[in-house]
């Protein structure tokens, strides 16, 4: 049996066959049917600063041993704390206290525990100290050395034909001398 109703969101007439599934239809088209969505659901509508802190803080759990709060919430592949789609939980509980971050800036864990929100234990740093002092990458492990391979104290710097910078120490580049003109010496007289 068919009859008619009118859409919920433009008032349009809907033809609807109330023997089958179709009683369920409440508007004409798609369009008409993710506006009348959207203005029903209660995920519409914005929560306060509040709700949202308060939400932020059930999933904050304190660990008494290090001071840290560890994030109980969904997590990042890369195992930071993921508050929002687009915000990870550390960055927010930063900008929460502290206001927006700098562009082009990092909020670094001085904890080093990526779940960790407690904002005694962050910190606004560039990307380079970021990257060299949080890493275990080669550039990481090299800026923290101060003496070369033999041990002399690292006194120079050194630039390659294509401008890169370098360090060395006087020892070992006046010993690497000396070895290559032993060895041109030794085949010009053989």
């Amino acid at each position: 049996m068919l009859s008619q109703r009118a859409c919920g969101t433009c008032g349009g007439q809907i033809w609807v066959n109330y023997n089958s599934e179709l009683i369920k239809r409440r508007y004409c088209s798609t369009p008409c049917r993710i506006v009348g969505m959207r203005s029903h659901s209660v995920l519409t509508r914005r929560r306060t600063d509040e709700e949202i802190y308060e939400k932020f803080l059930a999933r904050v759990e304190p660990e008494p041993m290090s001071g840290c709060w560890l994030w109980t919430g969904p997590t990042y592949t890369n195992g930071y704390g993921q508050h929002s789609r687009n915000e990870p939980a550390h960055r927010y509980s930063w900008r929460r206290k502290h206001g927006p971050i700098p562009d082009g800036m990092f909020v670094d864990h001085k904890c080093r525990m990526p779940l960790c929100v407690n904002v005694d234990h962050l910190r606004v740093v560039t990307p380079r100290t970021n990257s060299l002092e949080n890493s275990v990458s080669v550039p990481a492990r090299n800026v923290k050395k101060t003496n070369c391979p033999r041990g002399h104290i690292y006194d120079r710097i050194r630039v390659d034909r294509r401008g890169r910078l370098s360090r060395g120490c006087r020892e070992c580049d006046s010993i690497t001398r000396k070895e290559k003109m032993q060895r041109r010496n030794a085949e010009r007289c053989a």
